[in-house]
């Protein structure tokens, strides 16, 4: 399924609007931020990484063979954390 422009900004500003309003009522920090896809970009992600500075939340993990249902629980809205799907 492919979004045009307008669904992706709402799809994100839905849930940019979803996280705050669980950091509120779970009374977490949250930061937001944008990286480039680009080499500097990412050593500086790894250099926060490997410094304890970035920790990912996982949510679920799922194998290959369970990626319709990960999927699904993205798309309901239930992940909590990032979701991964392992090879």
């Amino acid at each position: 399924m492919r979004l045009r422009q307008s669904e992706m900004t709402l799809s994100t500003l839905t849930h940019i609007a979803s996280a705050m309003f669980r950091a509120g009522v779970l009374k977490q920090n949250i930061i937001f931020f944008i990286a480039k896809s680009d080499v500097e970009d990412l050593l500086a992600l790894k250099t926060m990484i490997e410094a304890g500075k970035v920790t990912p939340v996982i949510d679920r993990v799922y194998p290959l063979a369970e990626t319709a249902a990960a999927l699904r629980h993205v798309e309901e809205g239930r992940a909590c954390g990032k979701v991964v799907i392992t090879i």
